[in-house]
């Protein structure tokens, strides 16, 4: 039975936080290898949107995106800024729908958010909530293979702004090239699956598989294809990772096994299903498509990395905003940024479902009583100085919480 976590006053919100990061030490580090300690974000909403609450703006709204956005910087000029993502940060913080999905670092913010009344000014009409976010174990587990995703990235990470880009082209574009990415992911796991050495543990081996790949790819297009791909391959060959060890072993008591023959047979089947993902890759890199996305970052920028991993971006990650602004900072505010497609085969549901099992604690979302909110929000004000003042700094605000008495 799912346990209800209730919190009516500040002592018993900090008291529940405290519970749940008992089980996450902060000492703790990433797994994902980058010696980065576990973090915390907290969501905070004047009530509870079941199944749509991990979505960001655009998703919820099931708004146009290219319209959106380049009316918005026809109308605006944000040639100032200096990437895509901070013109995407830009247009979510002045209220226009996107896929950044905002989140705080700073616990007392959310359940400041939470406490909001409705629209009519009512406290106590709707239940408020805080859900938990943390950079966990299951974006990196082996049914997402991929070798760099992570879940928290740097705003100047290649798949920041990869994903920043494509997120501004024109809605066919990026409908091809999430497609293509689909595709491709799926001919990765396919392909790699056929020449797993166990199947009860073919999902490590797909991940392996596809690391090599990667790191084979990599030196490929760092010696701007001197050599064939197939060149990079050969200490993995004479390391023997297509060769399967009970194989070999049954052939020493086995006369009637060629074991020389099974390694020959196996690495040439090993080396033709990396080469044809290698193909699949090139095919997805040359699209005109990729390479507008590709033309559009050189303009402001570059990658770090030669090689694309294109299965990183069909997933969400956390990202902090890098746009100069007061307000941000004063709400201490973070990003979930969701690289996602809707189409017939990913719907609504489908991405506030992917998030929640990544990310998300819904077992341990907080609720604020809607007779308890008015109270709180007081209370943030008067103990934690957390108000509108505070979190809205500028000239407007200030003056309205002064005139409001709150």
């Amino acid at each position: 039975m799912k346990q209800v976590h209730v919190a009516k006053s500040i002592k018993e919100y900090s008291n529940e936080i405290l519970d749940f990061q008992k089980g996450f030490p902060l000492n703790t580090v990433y797994i994902d290898g980058r010696n980065k300690k576990n973090l915390f974000l907290y969501r905070g909403q004047k009530k509870n949107y079941g199944s749509t609450k991990y979505l960001a703006s655009l998703f919820r709204q099931q708004k146009d995106e290219y319209l959106l956005t380049s009316t918005y910087m026809h109308m605006c000029d944000l040639s100032n800024l200096d990437s895509n993502f901070s013109r995407l940060s830009y247009m979510q913080h002045f209220g226009l729908p996107t896929r950044l999905l905002d989140l705080t670092r700073e616990k007392f913010v959310a359940l400041y958010f939470a406490c909001q009344p409705d629209e009519n000014g009512c406290f106590d009409k709707d239940d408020g909530i805080v859900d938990i976010y943390c950079s966990n174990t299951k974006q990196n587990d082996y049914d997402y293979f991929s070798p760099n995703v992570y879940s928290d990235y740097s705003y100047n990470d290649d798949i920041v702004k990869l994903a920043s880009t494509l997120a501004l082209m024109t809605e066919n574009d990026k409908t091809y090239i999430y497609n293509k990415i689909h595709e491709f992911e799926k001919f990765v796991t396919d392909s790699f699956s056929s020449i797993a050495l166990n199947e009860k543990d073919i999902n490590f081996y797909i991940s392996n598989y596809y690391y090599l790949f990667c790191q084979f790819k990599r030196r490929c297009m760092e010696d701007h294809s001197t050599h064939p791909f197939e060149y990079y391959m050969s200490d993995a060959i004479k390391a023997g990772i297509f060769i399967s060890a009970d194989i070999i072993r049954k052939s020493y008591n086995d006369s009637t096994i060629d074991s020389n023959a099974y390694i020959r047979e196996t690495d040439k089947k090993g080396v033709d299903v990396f080469t044809n993902v290698n193909n699949a890759y090139d095919k997805l890199y040359g699209s005109p498509e990729i390479q507008s996305l590709l033309t559009d970052i050189n303009k402001e920028t570059s990658l770090k990395d030669p090689l694309i991993d294109f299965v990183a971006l069909l997933r969400p990650f956390f990202v902090k905003p890098n746009i100069d602004n007061s307000r941000i900072e004063a709400q201490k505010g973070y990003f979930l940024f969701e690289p996602y497609k809707e189409s017939e085969n990913v719907t609504i549901t489908d991405i506030n479902e992917d998030i929640k099992k990544r990310f998300a604690f819904e077992d341990y979302s907080i609720t604020i009583p809607a007779n308890r909110k008015k109270t709180i929000f007081k209370d943030l004000d008067s103990s934690c100085h957390i108000n509108r003042a505070t979190l809205f700094p500028d000239s407007e605000n200030i003056a309205k919480y002064i005139s409001r008495g709150y």
